[in-house]
């Protein structure tokens, strides 16, 4: 999708992080490894028929559908996840839907039952407020929350709040370490790549620098020179 030049997700935050190091210690890490989806399966009682797919004698076919948008990035994203997936033997079927459609029908986003391709951009909590269960969509809101997984965990929640009362950098950084490992272990979604971004300034200008969710980017402002 990016000529090479993409970056791999490994968790939601990315790796210019000042203190991503110390996150990858302590999240789980899922690489794509097909031997572990096939014992993985096999403890839920599926196993590869005789076409490559895996099948369950009591549940069939497993043949999840994918939502994702019909145009740009997200539609070649969609593509490629769900090739991915039978690729690894499981039947992903695919629905590209255009994006007006998905604009309008905020209930449909929220009740999928299968998988959806979604954008979280890169904002300081890292996609986290999305996750809470305040911000689960619902009739009750009319669907247009932003959690539509319906992810719940109260541990997140509090670790959410403390983030957001917090005003000491470390404490804020842990916080937001241990939602990044909640989120990781309980897996409600699976980071898949980083967009990068560009700041185009002119060469005679030194001092622009590679900006990170916790920085700001003017905050060295102050040490740009002209040359």
């Amino acid at each position: 999708m990016f000529e090479g030049a993409g970056l791999v997700a490994q968790t939601m935050g990315p790796p210019i992080l000042s203190f991503y190091d110390e996150l990858l210690r302590v999240t789980t890490n899922y690489p794509y490894d097909l031997r572990q989806t096939e014992q993985l399966m096999a403890e839920v009682g599926y196993a590869k028929g005789g076409d490559g797919f895996y099948t369950s004698p009591a549940a069939g076919r497993f043949a999840p559908e994918m939502l994702g948008l019909a145009e740009g990035d997200e539609a070649q994203q969609t593509t490629i996840v769900a090739d991915y997936l039978r690729r690894a033997g499981i039947d992903a079927s695919l629905r590209l839907a255009p994006a007006a459609q998905l604009a309008q029908s905020n209930e449909m986003k929220a009740t999928f039952p299968g998988l959806r391709s979604n954008y979280t951009g890169g904002t300081v909590d890292m996609g986290q407020q999305h996750l809470i269960t305040s911000r689960i969509a619902g009739p009750e809101n009319r669907w247009r929350a932003t959690n539509r997984i319906g992810w719940s965990t109260p541990e997140h929640d509090r670790l959410f709040e403390a983030w957001s009362g917090a005003l000491d950098r470390t404490e804020r950084n842990q916080l937001m370490i241990q939602m990044l490992r909640t989120v990781r272990e309980e897996l409600p979604g699976l980071p898949l790549y980083f967009e990068l971004s560009v700041t185009a300034h002119t060469g005679a200008l030194e001092g622009p620098r590679t900006i990170a969710p916790d920085s700001t980017a003017y905050g060295n402002v102050h040490e740009w020179t002209w040359r």
